[in-house]
Parts: C-alpha cells; structure tokens; sequence
C-alpha cells in the first residue's frame, strides 16, 4: 500500500483489489474502460445507476470527446503530420459511438 508506482493486478479476490486499488480497467467485449474509483465504488455506483446508465454516460463522454476532436481539426490542414492520427481517433470515436448505439 505504501509504493508510490503503478501496478497491475489482475485477481479475482474482491477484498484485495478493494483494498489496494484506487483504479478499475474494465476489460469487456474487446474493449478497455477506466474508472477512476475503487471496486466497491463501482460495484455500488453499478447497482444504482444499472447499465443503461454507465453506457449514457460513456456515450456522453464519447460525445465531448469527438466535439474536441472536430474542434482541433478544423484548425488544421490535411498536410499537416497531426492531421491524419487526429482523424483516425475520430472516426475511432464514431466506430465506438455507433457500437453503443447498438447495444
């Protein structure tokens, strides 16, 4: 409890994790979702706001996140070496947007 680093710790045993983990990467349905909480935390903010809820919220997210990248496109130029990585990560957004639309 006392390291200053990163771990990765991958167990099955709730009380250890709840203990040791200030973090949750939720690896589901080929995808990597982080939560900035404890697994007790989550667990309950699970349990009240149901699935269709945490899945509103991401869509959320997703959503501010395509707003910053269209932002940061229409300042640049096709020619432009960030151009193409930035336009990849939106149309990633876009992919990731319609799946949850679908679920």
């Amino acid at each position: 409890m006392e390291f200053p680093g990163t771990l990765l710790i991958v167990s099955h045993d709730f009380y250890f994790i709840n203990k040791l983990c200030d973090t949750i990467l939720l690896f589901q349905d080929g995808k990597i979702q982080r939560f900035d909480m404890s697994l007790k935390e989550y667990e309950e903010k699970k349990k009240s706001m149901g699935n269709n809820s945490l899945q509103k919220e991401e869509e959320m997210l997703i959503d501010l996140k395509i707003s910053a990248a269209i932002g940061k496109l229409s300042q640049l130029t096709k020619g432009n070496k960030d151009y193409e990585q930035l336009e990849k990560e939106y149309n990633d957004l876009l992919s990731r947007k319609k799946a949850l639309e679908i679920e």
